[in-house]
């Protein structure tokens, strides 16, 4: 149950009356914010359209204003965390939203406030290439055994780089009988092939698309279709690898500011609205894989079955996925060291 469900619209109205005023139609307004990672635009700019008309529709009296903000997701956990006054936080790294706990913004119950532990949906990895293939590149042993320069973000500053850097590592993990040693040499070597690591999901993009940098871009599915919505036909190719890890978008109401702004009815419902069949629709329509097992069933043709790997599976929780690989001094550090 949520906590603030009994909060009535009419008191809401009297609370924000004295930092909010009217237009000339006598509309109340209320302004919102939604701190988001750094390839969520597209999939906001879509919803926060339909919320706001369907808001506005149930409460003709009020105007609701969104404003976004994206960049990396550590980033923008960090920005929130020293003042930034989020009314809602959608990224895309459990340990971001984690850290608001610790910060005392969010409760340390979140993920149980909305349905699939507050996941409203997800994507995989992918390999992006250009057109024709002129590589031949379809699996994650093509990546360490062809000569080709290989495009990626930086897993210390990028959620989108955190999911490659598992995908690659977990992969050669299973099939070598649960070996570390294994999957350590194969994430080497992929490495020594990725001349620069750009900080985020969006900037590697870019590289790979606009700077014509590399002969394969290693990214989420959602990220590599809405990099080339606008492109030519044709230019770009998405390769669906055998296996991936999970990435996860997680939610969250940021109850300490909604208090203060008195905006916790509409955080809920932002958040809940998510899950909404017309919320599950947008997320399809922007490449990522709905919750919704009727939703995903319909884009099927749009996301190709392939073997995801939840890395919570093999390790615990994401607190210890953090500090096993992205830690100062974990996993990624020390092979990233020895390229």
């Amino acid at each position: 149950m949520f906590r603030y469900l009994g909060l009535c619209l009419a008191f809401f109205i009297l609370l924000t009356a004295c930092d909010q005023h009217q237009d000339n139609n006598n509309k109340q307004k209320i302004k919102f914010l939604n701190v988001s990672y750094d390839v969520s635009r597209d999939f906001y700019k879509d919803y926060n359209q339909y919320f706001i008309q369907n808001f506005e529709n149930k409460h003709p009296e009020l105007q609701l204003s969104i404003n976004q903000s994206h960049g990396g997701s550590g980033k923008q956990a960090f920005a929130v965390g020293n003042g930034l006054k989020a009314d809602v936080v959608t990224l895309n790294q459990v340990n971001d939203i984690n850290y608001l706990v610790q910060k005392k913004l969010i409760s340390p119950q979140w993920q149980q406030f909305f349905p699939d532990n507050s996941i409203p949906f997800s994507t995989v990895t992918v390999f992006l290439v250009r057109k024709g293939n002129p590589k031949n590149i379809h699996t994650w042993e093509d990546l360490i055994n062809k000569p080709i320069a290989i495009v990626a973000p930086n897993p210390k500053t990028s959620g989108t780089a955190r999911y490659v850097f598992l995908s690659a590592y977990i992969q050669a993990y299973l099939k070598n009988q649960n070996s570390d040693a294994a999957a350590r040499e194969y994430i080497t070597q992929l490495y020594r092939k990725i001349p620069v690591l750009d900080s985020g999901g969006r900037s590697a993009s870019n590289s790979f698309i606009q700077r014509q940098i590399g002969d394969v871009l290693i990214t989420l599915e959602n990220e590599a279709y809405i990099a080339i919505r606008h492109l030519p036909k044709g230019d770009y190719e998405i390769i669906h690898p055998d296996i991936s890890v999970k990435a996860v978008q997680p939610v969250a109401v940021v109850e300490e500011n909604t208090k203060k702004n008195h905006t916790e009815e509409i955080a809920q419902d932002y958040i809940q609205q998510l899950w909404s069949e017309q919320g599950q629709e947008i997320a399809a329509h922007n490449y990522l894989r709905p919750t919704n097992p009727a939703i995903l069933k319909k884009y099927k043709a749009q996301f190709p079955e392939i073997k995801v790997i939840d890395a919570t599976d093999l390790w615990n929780d994401w607190d210890t996925i953090q500090q096993k690989f992205f830690a100062d001094g974990g996993i990624f550090d020390q092979i990233y060291s020895e390229r």
